[in-house]
């Protein structure tokens, strides 16, 4: 991103490529813009870039296509602004796109000069980029070799609603105002693609992703697959060809095994020899999980007819079952009662925490019985003075398997009534309890934390796939994979 000198405010983005060691150079012509730029950011596809400029007046965001900027030519392509522009009511400053590009940040100063520095902007805006249709769309670009008086131009076009008498100005699609009229030069238009464009859209397709959204949180490590199709984890899509067969003959797919994947091979009959040849308007991709070779067909009539490609869906290792904490015997992060109230909870049934299934017993006490634990403990806060303070466990509570489990008919969350066991090869759940001589003293409010190291529980089938993870302080829980430490706390009030 590079700004002019001088009077005219200009902008103008180019691509380089590594060409030595430490060489640049230019990778196609560029583009420009009448405005002062600010920032650039990159979509993760490569697709697109998101310019933050300013006119002289306001900030405005614009995307431009990457084909535009690697277009072969001389000197850069003045461009104006995308019909997709936003306008900043700010002064900008800087811009940022989220890594899975679903999302920019503009940062702004506010526009009002008397409030600066006072207040500060953040521009929140939602990024949709899913087409890959400007393939197809620059077939019928302008020439950029041919002259405006030249023997090979040809300029075709629709003008809707033209009404001369109004004396109406013709502009290019995006630029607004009155009396003008857009011209629309891709709707009576047929398309009548290369196999070079159609490999390119569908590199374009298969580079984005079909149907993806943004990422979810990281899984666990699925088990590794078999090299070879047909492999717990298969092999994904990495290549494309397409090759033009003879007029008239139907579509056809194949694959074909290479070491980083494998390349879907395509053949479409060529366009019979004629002024008027039937065209492709799009091409779509989707994953299909009752295939196992590609399949391609022509599908819809001219201007609607559609290249559908449908590939094997790839095999995925099986998730892993995990059990999860659906209850607890008390509110997160809320008064639990008075310290007399807690300590004839503890010398009752105590307070207790359930899962989706039951777990192995012994992985809490070392033996089948009640007593004390290592991966569970309740914890209060001890000041140690000069301001600071320090966690200790309650060395008199002992842990027990648990059954009879109801929960809050209104709450399924809170867990209401457990019948106390001591001795258990598995247990849906667990129960804190105090000895007889469990003494508790608050000196005005007390916070209590339970920590419980879910990574050493082990389910019904010898695996541990209790998910600790308490997200949010919302249960149940099960969005952050087998393990982790579940930590719950409220308050006790004197009394």
């Amino acid at each position: 991103l590079t700004n002019g000198a001088g009077e005219s405010a200009q902008t103008t983005v180019l691509r380089f490529q590594l060409a030595g060691e430490n060489e640049l150079k230019p990778q196609g012509r560029g583009v420009t813009f009448a405005a002062n730029g600010l920032d650039l950011a990159v979509a993760p596809t490569e697709t697109r870039a998101y310019i933050l400029l300013n006119d002289g007046r306001d900030t405005r965001l614009t995307p431009v296509d990457m084909e535009f900027v690697k277009a072969e030519g001389e000197g850069p392509d003045n461009r104006e602004l995308s019909s997709e522009t936003i306008t900043i009511d700010g002064l900008g400053l800087s811009l940022a796109l989220a890594p899975n590009g679903a999302r920019a940040y503009v940062a702004a100063a506010d526009s009002d000069a008397e409030a600066m520095p006072d207040r500060g902007l953040v521009a929140v805006i939602d990024i949709s980029e899913n087409d890959c249709g400007i393939h197809f769309d620059q077939i019928i670009d302008g020439c950029s070799h041919c002259e405006d008086n030249g023997d090979h131009t040809v300029i075709l076009g629709h003008l809707p609603n033209y009404n001369a008498a109004a004396k109406p100005f013709i502009v290019n699609p995006g630029t607004g105002g009155e009396n003008i009229v857009i011209i629309d030069n891709k709707t009576y238009r047929p398309i009548v693609p290369s196999a070079h464009t159609l490999h390119e859209v569908i590199e374009c397709i298969l580079a984005q992703g079909v149907a993806e959204g943004p990422p979810g949180p990281r899984g666990d490590p699925g088990v590794q697959g078999a090299d070879g199709p047909t492999g717990p984890n298969g092999k994904s899509i990495t290549g494309v060809t397409v090759a033009q067969g003879a007029v008239g003959s139907n579509p056809s797919a194949t694959t074909t095994e290479q070491p980083a994947g494998l390349v879907v091979n395509l053949t479409i009959p060529a366009s019979a020899p004629g002024a008027s040849g039937l065209g492709i308007d799009k091409a779509t991709v989707v994953y299909d999980s009752a295939i196992t070779t590609p399949q391609v067909a022509i599908t819809g009539n001219t201007p609607n007819r559609t290249l559908a490609i449908k590939l094997p869906a790839p095999v995925a290792t099986p998730a892993q079952d995990l059990n999860t904490v659906v209850a607890m015997s008390w509110k997160h992060a809320v008064e639990f009662g008075t310290a007399s109230e807690f300590r004839s909870a503890l010398l009752g049934k105590g307070i207790a925490v359930a899962f989706e299934k039951p777990v192995q017993w012994p992985a809490f006490t070392g033996t089948k019985k009640a007593g004390p634990s290592m991966i569970v403990e309740l914890q209060h806060r001890v000041f140690s003075g000069g301001g600071s303070s320090f966690w200790a466990a309650f060395d008199v509570i002992e842990a027990n398997p648990i059954t009879n489990l109801k929960f809050d008919p209104a709450d399924a969350t809170l867990l209401v009534s457990w019948d106390i066991l001591t001795d258990a090869d598995f247990s849906p759940g667990f129960a804190l309890r105090a000895s007889d001589n469990f003494e508790f003293g608050v000196p005005n409010v007390e916070p209590v934390r339970l920590v419980f190291y879910a990574d050493f529980v082990v389910g019904e089938d010898g695996k541990t796939s209790l998910d600790g993870s308490h997200i949010g302080g919302q249960l149940p829980t099960g969005r952050g994979g087998a393990g982790d430490t579940f930590l719950s706390w409220f308050t006790v009030t004197e009394g």
